[in-house]
């Protein structure tokens, strides 16, 4: 049977034409959490996995976008390339010939609105109005930003750990460094039969991932 994604997902149009401003990281994996969530669970589950493997594709590179809503994307294996248009919800590989959401549709969704929000962003006018009040969540990145580029090496050798949102948990990261809006982070390591392990929950199974700084909270400063 047909699985068919819903009018906020494939189906969307986009009304812009886009730029050529690279993707961070940070945003595919922003978008790909906004997307996936908006998933039934019944989608989910019919997907069998391929949400992850379609944002593993777009984070290593393997779309390409061509014109409007086409999209070329090489396999995970880079032997093969498939041709997608996501105005017709087509690709022309095997899965998607069977009358299932490939991961090759989905991995050029998430760059298409990856995309789209990159030149949301740069279209946006600076305002003459005054700085905003900042946030208690605000507040706490800043004195992150400020620990992080500090010269004073005492605080420079401050340990920051905070907790990422990921599905209906929250991971606990530290914060290693962070650069405008986009913060790098390692996965803390857990604790299994009284042994510390290791922790690779991002994709690709890294320990490490660059994210949205305001995606992070309750961010705790130790020095």
């Amino acid at each position: 049977m047909n699985t068919q994604l819903n009018i906020h997902t494939i189906h969307e149009t986009v009304a812009a034409p886009f730029t050529s401003q690279p993707i961070l990281p940070a945003v595919l994996e922003q978008t790909a959490r906004n997307v996936f969530e908006s998933f039934s669970e019944r989608m989910k589950a019919s997907l069998n996995g391929r949400q992850e493997r379609a944002l593993k594709l777009a984070l290593e590179g393997h779309v390409t976008h061509k014109s409007a809503r086409i999209f070329s994307v090489r396999s995970e294996n880079g032997e093969h390339s498939y041709l997608v248009n996501l105005e017709k919800s087509f690709c022309n590989c095997p899965d998607s010939q069977k009358g299932q959401v490939c991961k090759h549709r989905l991995a050029a969704y998430l760059v298409e609105q990856s995309m789209q929000a990159n030149q949301q962003v740069a279209q946006q006018p600076e305002s003459p109005e005054e700085p905003k009040q900042m946030t208690p969540q605000e507040e706490s990145i800043e004195k992150v930003r400020l620990t992080l580029h500090a010269r004073s090496e005492h605080l420079r050798e401050a340990i920051i750990y905070a907790k990422l949102p990921v599905e209906h948990d929250f991971l606990p990261v530290e914060i290693i460094d962070l650069q405008g809006d986009v913060a790098l982070v390692r996965a803390l390591p857990c604790i299994v039969d009284d042994e510390i392990r290791p922790h690779f929950p991002f994709p690709g199974r890294k320990s490490s991932a660059q994210v949205l700084s305001k995606s992070l909270v309750d961010v705790k400063i130790y020095r």
